[in-house]
């Protein structure tokens, strides 16, 4: 299982991305693969991560991730930390070893960050950062640590515990404020703020700290939107997150986020969210805005709407959002697209199905889902039959030796035929 945990502006906050992952056959019993350890330089590896995370940033109307030396040692830090006592989260205990402070804010102090306005994305049990980064994007409470406009400098780092479990450690802070923070302190009449810096008790000029926020959104759109417009090989389904956005479905379509940047959004309200599949058909979604979040977790400026059914494959979406912000109506229209295959893909919509395959050819299995907790939760095949998970509910099927065909795999009460395509006698 992946977890992935998020905290946002030194807040602790402990949630996880839960994905239930069960494979075995029917002769031997397997447990879930073994993750592939990644033999690139950590910090070449660390590089290219934030160069990643910047295309995606920028495709979403966003500046910049630039890299800052103490975020990155406090990264390294709470990596070595949960891999030395293997466990996950935010918290450090000053008991155990490894320990550099009980939150984020804290450990980037002591690492030489001059700010406290840090906030933290990780996740574990990942092949590399490229999947660290993609499932934190796709957990809709943590992709908006990455999508946040005020945050434009990272340190990244990773640890690797006994078991060859990999820990990805993301911490993020604005530079701008980090260096008011260390310039000389307030001293002068007027308005300043305090609880920002190293020291909580030094004063920082009200109108330097807005006017460093204010500069760090002038690199954003006006509306990030997730998935950007155009955007291809979008997950086509969301998984469950601890804790819960969504109650009651183990399995939905990917979520769909929008934040409205700018220093005037309270009181920003979207009217009405429309998404169509390419026959033009609405799918049926739930918004939850910072009123209807169930964990209260999202910012006035921050919207993720779930699509109630899985997305399918291949599939081209039109989303159409109308919405009220100080006083003035406004309208947004943006098409993404689905993963798509290069292999065939042979959909199982009921409780049997058969297909005819052709040996030494990758097919994509698909149990569609059938309800909102349609999950497989074991899958039986045969020896000699390589089955690759792709997600819960998707499986990529190669077949070497004709001599086991046909052969029927059985996951979760479904029960799936293979046979020899005439066409590879």
């Amino acid at each position: 299982m992946r977890a992935v945990v998020l905290v946002v502006i030194a807040a602790v906050a402990g949630w996880v991305l839960k994905e239930r992952f069960f494979v075995g056959t029917q002769s031997v019993a397997v447990s879930q693969p073994a993750v592939a350890v990644s033999a690139a330089d950590p910090v070449v590896e660390g590089m290219e991560a934030r160069l990643y995370l910047n295309t995606l940033r920028q495709k979403a109307g966003l500046g910049a991730f630039y890299a800052n030396a103490a975020l990155e040692k406090a990264a390294a830090a709470h990596a070595a930390y949960l891999a030395k006592n293997r466990t996950d989260g935010h918290d450090e205990a000053a008991a155990l070893p490894g320990f550099t402070g009980e939150n984020p804010a804290q450990r980037a102090v002591a690492a030489g960050y001059a700010s406290r306005l840090v906030s933290e994305n990780l996740s574990s049990r990942n092949l590399d950062f490229k999947d660290s980064v993609d499932g934190l994007f796709g957990a809709i409470y943590h992709r908006f640590g990455f999508l946040d406009p005020l945050m434009d400098e990272i340190g990244i780092a990773y640890a690797q515990d006994g078991s060859g479990r990999r820990i990805y450690v993301y911490d993020m802070g604005n530079y701008r404020v980090n260096t008011l923070c260390s310039e000389d302190a307030f001293a002068g009449v007027g308005r300043y703020i305090t609880g920002v810096c190293a020291d909580p008790g030094r004063k920082i000029g009200y109108s330097k700290y807005e006017k460093a926020l204010k500069m760090s959104r002038k690199h954003a759109e006006a509306l990030t939107l997730w998935p950007y417009d155009g955007q291809r090989d979008v997950p086509p389904a969301f998984y469950e997150e601890i804790p819960d956005p969504l109650p009651g479905f183990s399995v939905s379509g990917y979520p769909i986020s929008i934040i409205f940047n700018g220093p005037r959004t309270d009181g920003v309200k979207i009217t009405s969210f429309r998404l169509y599949d390419e026959t033009s058909r609405e799918i049926p979604v739930r918004l939850m805005d910072a009123k209807s979040d169930p964990h209260h977790l999202l910012k006035e400026n921050q919207f993720a709407i779930f699509p109630l059914e899985r997305l399918e494959f291949a599939m081209r979406y039109t989303a159409v959002v109308h919405y009220l912000l100080q006083g003035r109506e406004g309208k947004r229209e943006w098409h993404f697209t689905t993963r798509r295959f290069d292999a065939p893909l042979l959909a199982v919509p009921s409780e049997t199905a058969s297909f005819d395959i052709v040996p030494k050819k990758s097919y994509i299995v698909y149990f569609e889902p059938r309800g909102p907790n349609d999950l497989l939760k074991e899958i039986h095949y045969p020896r000699g039959a390589v089955m690759e998970q792709v997600d819960p509910n998707t499986f990529r099927l190669e077949v070497s030796d004709a001599g086991i065909l046909p052969f029927e795999i059985s996951a979760s009460g479904r029960r799936v035929t293979f046979r020899l395509s005439n066409g590879s006698e």
